[in-house]
């Protein structure tokens, strides 16, 4: 959404020159990893490299039959990559979720190399169906892996993308520890392309950078292979084309790794034995760095690169204010909205702290009642506020759209729209997915939605915003 203030309502006299038309990106990203400015932490690449410390979190895990004692630990700072490398120093930690086990269709140790939260993750899950994957990668001289039993059988150990679904509860249930039961269920898959070596991400030659681009359908599963689960049973496989889109987190594996050989310790349990790996690490482990740049996850279908200004009115003096301090809504003529169609505005941090959204009619008096919504919260907004802060608003327990979910930092220029796709309607930052939600309309094609804005102190705006 394309917010600009024309006099009116923001205390200011004068004309505004709004066009009446504007240019904007084709390209719907669902992450940009050089974007930046998510919270809480999505965006950020982090790893579980080998260490005998604690690093980030309070994070660690003990020496034990399978791994050397590891830990958790940020690869960037909150901003993410800022077109920087992001660099993963092994050796790591062997990750026991997916083992075998007997009876099992776990498919084997791996070591977790790179893994980021998507920035609509952090909430609920979104779609990587009809989209291009691209990055950058490269290893140094010292990277390499080993052979390892998995159930595909024994393979050696390659780099793969991997991505982890939101968890979804499941009931009735009763949660044990001892198997990992938490009451949520996560599938994890990797992209092996049918082991095709081009989905190899680490045939590099040490140092040089190497470009990758994936399209990843829900329609292709025979490219995955799903990591189903050890003894914790919270891990499992959904079907790919409903996991593909119920996507959290994204990154890198080497898949499949060796465990630890191992030495009977002074109680007579079987420890990693530390010393016989010391004396050649990479005849036991994946060792090296591996690095990536530029990740993103881009829309295959683009949206329409110009869009058309239309205005809300005014409304009448008085009127009722849901929750008191908030303007009951002004809305816009409705929009024919089909597949690909959408609302953008540009965040101006001189019209104070707004929300805007679409409902399905103008007759609502009530902003708790209208629709899904965008709030914009300048600094000082709310009484210890000391930055500025952009909210989802979406439908709470009791039906009313008063529930603040996800949540990031914005600065004046920031885009913010909605974006119709299929069955869902996605919240966009900078053309990035930030959250999605049910969709108001069917599939018909012939749906007609009201753009409405409301503004904290209850005065009236003049507000321009654009239409594609």
């Amino acid at each position: 959404m394309v917010l600009v203030g024309c006099g009116g309502g923001n205390g200011t006299s004068g004309a505004v020159d709004v066009p009446a038309t504007i240019a904007i990106s084709p390209d719907v990203y669902v992450f940009k990893a050089d974007q930046g400015g998510w919270k809480p932490n999505n965006g950020r690449w982090y790893s579980y490299p080998v260490s005998d410390q604690v690093c980030d979190l309070d994070v660690w895990y003990a020496t034990s039959a399978i791994s050397l004692a590891s830990c958790f630990r940020f690869l960037t700072s909150g901003e993410g990559a800022a077109g920087q490398w992001v660099r993963s120093d092994g050796p790591w930690w062997v990750d026991p979720n997916h083992m075998q086990v007997p009876g099992g269709h776990g498919f084997g140790y791996l070591h977790v190399l790179a893994f980021t939260q998507m920035p609509a993750g952090y909430r609920s899950g979104t779609s990587l169906d009809d989209t291009e994957v691209s990055f950058t990668a490269r290893i140094d001289e010292h990277f390499s892996t080993v052979l390892a039993d998995s159930r595909e059988g024994r393979r050696q150990g390659h780099v793969y993308l991997w991505f982890q679904t939101y968890p979804r509860p499941i009931a009735p249930c009763t949660p044990d520890p001892q198997i990992g039961e938490n009451c949520t269920r996560q599938s994890d898959y990797i992209l092996t392309g049918g082991w095709d070596p081009a989905f190899e991400i680490d045939h590099l030659k040490p140092g040089q950078a190497g470009d990758f681009h994936f399209n990843l359908s829900a329609a292709q599963a025979d490219q995955w292979t799903c990591l189903d689960h050890g003894v914790n049973v919270k891990y499992d496989c959904m079907g790919l084309p409903e996991a593909l889109r119920e996507v959290t987190a994204v990154g890198f594996v080497i898949a499949p790794v060796p465990p630890c050989p191992t030495v009977a310790d002074e109680t007579g349990q079987q420890r990693c034995d530390v010393q016989r790996i010391a004396l050649a690490p990479a005849a036991h482990m994946a060792v090296g760095r591996f690095e990536v740049r530029g990740f993103s996850i881009r829309k295959r279908q683009p949206r329409p690169s110009e869009a058309v200004r239309f205005s809300f009115a005014l409304r009448p003096a008085g009127g009722s204010a849901v929750p008191a301090q908030w303007s009951a809504p002004q809305y816009a003529a409705g929009q024919r909205m089909r597949e690909g169609s959408g609302l953008q505005w540009t965040i101006d941090g001189a019209l104070g702290a707004l929300r805007m959204g679409v409902t399905t009619s103008s007759a609502i008096d009530a902003l708790d009642e209208a629709g899904y919504q965008w709030q914009i919260n300048p600094a000082g907004t709310v009484p210890g506020q000391t930055g500025n802060l952009l909210q989802v608003i979406s439908k709470g327990d009791g039906g009313r759209f008063d529930q603040p979910l996800s949540f990031w930092p914005y600065r004046d220029g920031d885009t913010v729209g909605l974006h119709l796709e299929g069955s869902r309607l996605l919240f966009l930052k900078n053309g990035e997915v930030m959250h999605q939600v049910p969709s108001p309309c069917d599939n018909t094609g012939n749906c007609i939605l009201y753009p409405f804005v409301s503004r904290l102190g209850g005065q009236r705006l003049t507000v321009h915003a654009y239409a594609y």
